[in-house]
């Protein structure tokens, strides 16, 4: 033992001091309490014990004595000191076995506890942590605390000798990735200051944060809303030094005050008597909150004895509490806040327009978010979003650098970027130029050019690396067999899709319809430069490519350009990307949105795939309770389940999440299986390893005025199946659009033609004057009723005779083209059942060029029928024999012209009248109509105007003549064994003239009506014949039932199966009821009377030179060995 101070005397004093005060010390004495000692009235001791024979011989002369030594190992020398002089003293010690000389100035630990206890409660805060320094008198109140909590959690511990590094690492692995908030510091020592620079380093200091301390020392800078308890008295101490002498000058200011007035001196048994008294004093400690800058008394707790055993403690607010945060409310299971900035805004720059349903797909993450904070999925934090709406689809630089000016520091550790590449790359680079560093996630991501892994290493998208992505999407070009497409891009800086897919066109074997010169357009291309660029577009159209690749700033005008030179839906084939889609609707008016619709409604979005697998379908019904439209939702859904998964990873590793470098590196490495299936990024790119996608085809609704899309296809290039259908694709016109469009010989587009009112009145005129001119020899044909006599006896068989059997099949074929379009002949036939009616227009389907030569064939034809038929009529050939016979027409006289006329009676006029087919025009004109199989002749002027005139005449005298003639050409047939009623051949030729104009008028509005209203007349007919009977020869009666029961069959079953079956069960249908009808004709044919027979060794090229026999006076020689007879005398016709 070393004594500092051997001579000590026992005196008394009027008031005391420190200046005569015995006081010691040893090496735990604070530093800082030192200096305020008198160094003569101080005994410093540093051995385990002292030497009581020593301590007797000093003298005493201090009336109090005061232990400074902070040690257990010293009391018993001080006691025995004190009593062996009965001088009282006074310990800093805490919790010291008391005696009758001894007074300890700082509360005991669990009176401390109880205080905090008490605090805790009045906030009803169980779930708290504890902090403790490694000293003993801390651990004890930790200790106690602990038995407070309502989660046994271990203590925090912290030693005198841990460096900052080693604090912070603490504070991060053990309390900030654990999302503890609530948090009671005891911390007697200096160390309280690397504590708060650890956690505001950590950046925990936040609103929910509570921080309770126990401490004697407080630094200089406090955490702002911190609250600290002191005993009363203590709450000035700055640290440790004053906090121990502000105890001492209070007690010995205690003496001072409370000694007797009377007495002059004070003695060891006076400032005993006081010392118990203000032992016995309520113990109260002071509530300090730290706000703004300053330690507030916001408080004070009270302790009130209510039983002898037991406590309560009392707390009595004056000021309110601020906590970090500026809060001033606290609560027990509080989690920690985790902020996701999301670009959720529907508002494009400048407020152009407004996208709300692209907002409305931020709702999947939304949803993710609540479902991570109801199910608790990161224990301890909890999720809430920062909504940004600084653009859409676009990207301007100054716009976005004034929408992010106030916000960019609150957007949390991660942010779900903009769907779109103009918004994902202006959210990218505005947040650089702020000096924002944290992980950028996009639902989509695409064309943003954001690609390198490397160089926007913050940057993730779902969409599949660029060059991947290419070639998915030209794989729908070629699953749907394109192999050309135009192209319209534009160079855009810091934007490299456009050129990449060209590339990619040319590597992948495709070829761009347009050439290199017609490819490009400006980046900014709008409406209002169309004048300028409207060549281009031309260019664009006459390549007839209908496939479309478009890649500019405003696609959607583009479009609008290509409309205005012609385009329209059925030519017109488009695959964009689902970020464009909405655009095109959004806020558009007429007609531009008209001209959108024709052109887009009916095209098709890629995208990727969604609700992939288990988790993606059970997100899918939950989402689809929720909300109408979840389009998109499963891609936003995902971009926080994989924030939320690198969170969790870094917890795990006891890894800061708030450290943006590695939740980018988490976020990059991990695998994820999500709502669209796997998640792995690429290490090269910003984008997915891999993807599946969605080809959708894009509608408009009427009621939301916007578009929505309908998923079609599924492409996988890594699954045994590639494509997988799942909803039938609806094409604009029914039927899929070709690669190019046929070339058009027309001076006008297609989209240009429009029905033709007056062009139908006038072929409807014309209908109806050649019914009204038949009908009117019909009713004259009426009056002069000629009977037939029957054929009752053998006749030899003649050319005449086979000629007159022919017209029945080809009755048939006629009637049947007449009809509805026959498409079970044409799958089988290839349209030669048209051939045999004799139709020669509509076999060949001849137009422009060709159509003008088959009907000036036809027109001279039936000019010289006509003039041949006058001069057989008038009889010129026997009035001039010579002329005639020389040049053989006698002969054709009599023969192929009645066969014309009677046999293509059908044919010629239904060629005739298609002159007036100008059922179609560009305009209302008359003359702004054009011909069917000419869409370079306009009519009713100019060529047409002529043949129109010229054409009426012949038409008028065709009719009137051979449907006159037709019995007369019988009549006048010294051969011909066959006769018919002349009523019935005027009947015969009203049905024809009627199927004729049905088939130009009614056909061309609805075949169906058509194919009604045909069976029905001929069926009319067929009844009539039964009835009537009108042939002399019951063979030639079966015929013509025959043909009209066939026709009848076949018109009606093309009409049925016209719309409502396939091409297979109509053929099989057509073809088994004909046979039938065949086989009965055939039955009953073979059954009636055999009048009419050919003699045997007789050919019928022999009767055809018999017939059209030049030398009429040397027939009789050259065959007499036909044994020819003459047809009887009660058939020639009678001599006028």
């Amino acid at each position: 033992m070393v004594l500092e101070l051997a001579f000590i005397l026992l005196v008394s004093v009027n008031s005391i001091s420190l200046n005569n005060c015995l006081i010691f010390i040893s090496p735990n004495t604070p530093s800082q309490l030192t200096p305020y000692f008198n160094q003569e009235a101080t005994i410093f001791l540093n051995s385990h014990t002292i030497n009581s024979e020593d301590l007797r011989n000093l003298y005493i002369i201090e009336p109090l004595i005061i232990d400074a030594t902070f040690s257990y190992r010293y009391l018993p020398s001080i006691i025995y000191y004190s009593e062996y002089y009965n001088i009282p003293y006074i310990t800093l010690t805490r919790d010291t076995n008391s005696n009758s000389n001894q007074i300890t100035l700082h509360k005991p630990f669990e009176t401390e506890v109880k205080a905090l206890e008490a605090l805790l409660k009045y906030y009803n805060l169980t779930a708290f942590d504890i902090i403790s320094s490694g000293e003993i008198d801390d651990s004890k109140i930790s200790e106690s605390l602990k038995n407070k909590q309502a989660y046994n959690r271990p203590i925090v511990y912290f030693f005198e000798d841990d460096d900052e590094t080693k604090v912070m690492s603490i504070v991060k692995k053990m309390l900030k990735v654990k999302g503890l908030t609530k948090f009671v510091i005891v911390d007697k020592t200096e160390g309280l200051g690397l504590i708060q620079k650890a956690f505001e380093n950590e950046n925990m200091v936040k609103n929910g944060l509570f921080l309770l301390f126990s401490s004697q020392s407080i630094p200089e800078e406090i955490i702002e809303g911190s609250v600290f308890i002191r005993e009363a008295g203590l709450e000035n101490a700055t640290n440790i030094g004053t906090y121990h002498y502000l105890a001492i000058e209070n007690c010995l200011n205690y003496i001072n005050t409370h000694s007797s007035k009377s007495s002059e001196m004070l003695d060891g048994i006076t400032i005993k008597e006081i010392l118990n008294k203000y032992n016995n004093q309520n113990t109260s400690y002071i509530i300090l909150n730290s706000y703004q800058g300053k330690l507030i008394n916001v408080g004070n707790i009270t302790n009130i004895k209510t039983t002898e055993n037991y406590e309560e403690y009392s707390i009595k607010m004056h000021n309110k509490i601020y906590f970090p945060g500026n809060t001033t409310e606290i609560f027990d299971l509080s989690e920690v806040k985790i902020v996701f900035g999301i670009a959720s805004g529907a508002n494009e720059i400048y407020n152009l327009y407004t996208a709300p349903q692209i907002a409305d797909t931020y709702k999947g993450a939304e949803y993710a978010i609540s479902q991570i904070n109801e199910k608790k999925l990161i224990p301890g934090f909890y999720i809430e979003t920062f909504p940004t709406d600084c653009g859409v689809f676009e990207y301007e630089p100054n716009w976005y650098k004034e929408c992010f000016k106030s916000i960019y520091d609150k957007l949390g550790i991660a942010y779900i970027t903009s769907f779109f590449g103009g918004g994902l790359r202006g959210n990218y680079l505005t947040l650089k130029e702020y000096g924002v560093t944290i992980p950028q996630i996009s639902p989509l991501g695409a064309l943003s050019g954001l690609d390198n892994a490397t160089e926007y290493f913050e940057v993730f998208k779902f969409e599949e690396t660029l060059e991947n992505f290419i070639y998915s999407w030209l794989f729908v070009f070629q699953s749907f067999g394109y192999r050309d497409i135009a192209v319209i891009g534009s160079h855009r800086e810091g934007f490299d899709f456009y050129p990449h897919f060209v590339e990619g066109i040319k590597i992948n074997g495709f070829r761009i319809a347009n050439d290199e010169n017609n490819m490009e357009i400006p980046a900014n291309y709008t409406r209002d430069n169309f004048d300028e660029y409207k060549d281009f577009f031309i260019k664009i159209k006459e390549t007839r490519c209908n496939v479309f690749f478009i890649m500019c700033i405003f696609p959607a005008m583009v479009v609008e350009a290509l409309y205005d030179v012609g385009i329209r839906k059925a030519e017109f084939f488009l695959i964009s990307p689902t970020d464009t889609v909405f655009q095109f609707f959004t806020d558009v008016s007429e007609p531009y949105l008209s001209k959108r619709k024709e052109l887009l409604v009916g095209s098709f979005a890629f995208t990727l795939l969604e609700w992939i697998g288990e988790k993606g379908q059970q997100t899918r019904e939950e989402l689809m309770g929720k909300y109408p439209y979840i389009n998109n939702m499963c891609l936003n859904y995902d971009t926080v389940s994989v924030i939320k998964e690198a969170i969790l990873y870094l917890i795990t590793k006891g890894e800061d999440f708030e450290d943006p470098y590695k939740l980018i590196k988490a976020m990059r490495n991990n695998k994820v299986i999500g709502c669209i299936g796997s998640i792995v990024f690429s290490k090269e790119t910003t984008g997915r390893a891999s993807a599946q996608y969605a080809l959708s085809q894009v509608f408009y609704d009427e009621n939301i005025k916007n578009a929505y899309i309908v998923e079609v296809a599924h492409f996988d290039r890594f699954s045994d199946q590639i494509i997988t259908i799942v909803n039938d694709i609806k094409w604009p016109e029914g039927n899929k659009i070709s690669n190019y469009r046929p070339e058009n010989p027309c001076n006008f587009d297609s989209f240009m033609v429009k029905s033709s009112t007056k062009g139908k009145i006038l072929l409807y005129t014309i209908c109806a004057f050649c019914f009204l001119v038949t009908l009117i020899i019909f009713i004259y044909t009426l009056k002069n009723k000629n009977n037939i006599e029957p054929l009752t006896h053998e006749n030899q068989l003649n050319f005449e005779d086979i000629a007159y059997f022919a017209y029945f099949p080809f009755q048939f074929f006629q009637f049947l083209v007449m009809g509805p379009d026959e498409n079970a002949y044409k799958y089988l036939l290839n349209n030669f059942q048209v051939l045999l009616a004799l139709n020669y227009d509509l076999y060949f389907n001849v137009k422009f060029s060709l159509f003008w030569y088959i009907f000036t064939f036809n027109f001279i034809l039936v000019t010289l029928w006509i003039l041949f038929s006058l001069i057989y009529i008038l009889n010129l050939d026997y009035r001039y024999p010579r002329f005639f016979s020389s040049f053989g027409f006698n002969r054709i006289l009599k023969t192929i012209i009645p066969i014309i006329g009677h046999i293509g009676y059908l044919p010629l006029i239904s060629m005739l009248m298609s002159i007036y087919l100008c059922i179609d025009g560009i305009s209302d004109k008359l003359q702004d109509s054009f011909m069917m199989q000419d869409c370079t002749s306009f009519c009713y002027k100019g060529k047409h105007l002529y043949f129109v005139i010229f054409t009426t005449i012949l038409l008028c005298v065709f009719i009137v003549i051979s449907t006159l003639s037709r019995s007369y050409w019988e009549k006048s047939s010294t051969l011909l064994n066959l006769r018919t009623s002349p009523i019935y051949l005027s009947a015969l030729s009203l049905l024809q003239i009627l199927l004729v104009i049905l088939n130009k008028s009614l056909k061309t509005y609805d075949q169906m009506y058509h194919g009604i209203t045909c069976s029905i007349i001929i069926f009319l007919f067929l009844i009539a014949t039964i009835v009537y009977k009108p042939y002399n020869y019951e063979r030639a009666f079966i015929s013509q039932i025959t043909s009209l029961i066939g026709s009848i069959w076949g018109i009606s079953t093309s009409t049925f199966f016209l719309y409502y079956s396939n091409i297979n069960n109509w053929f099989i249908t057509e073809i088994i009821g004909l046979l039938g009808i065949l086989v009965a004709g055939a039955y009953f044919f073979n059954r009636s009377p055999k009048l009419l027979k050919m003699e045997s060794g007789v050919s019928i090229s022999d009767l055809f030179l018999f017939q059209f026999s030049k030398e009429h006076y040397d027939k009789d020689k050259i065959f007499a060995h036909l044994n020819l007879h003459r047809t009887s005398q009660a058939y020639m016709i009678e001599d006028e």
